[in-house]
């Protein structure tokens, strides 16, 4: 998993302010308020458990969601704003969610991501 740390939860407020909020209270297809292995639909905007993805899974990308991501996914989504950032998120649920909600990826992102530290000149 990337660490995107507050850019990843920054991205996915943003996605929320502007309408893109997704379901993160309950599995969307058993209604149960903890998951069973929680996964983010990120094409649908869902929070579902592994086993309610199995049936009707066409045209879905979930991404698993470990205890932690999903206690920041719900922070992110329902929280207080003053507090947004009171924590680090991994990014790849986050970028995922992005992709598939602005159908588009970012080639700035990509490049972003793919540089390194300089190194030092040894003397």
């Amino acid at each position: 998993t990337s660490s995107m740390g507050s850019s990843g939860s920054s991205l996915l407020r943003l996605l929320c302010l502007a309408g893109y909020e997704p379901l993160a209270d309950t599995c969307a297809y058993c209604g149960r308020e903890e998951p069973e292995d929680p996964m983010l639909d990120v094409v649908q905007g869902v929070l579902h458990c592994r086993r309610c993805s199995q049936t009707g899974a066409a045209g879905r990308l979930s991404m698993p969601l470990c205890a932690d991501s999903l206690a920041a996914l719900r922070h992110i989504v329902y929280g207080d704003p003053k507090r947004l950032y009171s924590f680090r998120l991994g990014g790849a649920a986050a970028e995922a969610f992005t992709a598939a909600q602005l159908e588009r990826g970012f080639r700035t992102l990509d490049f972003y991501k793919g540089l390194r530290p300089a190194q030092m000149p040894s003397k």
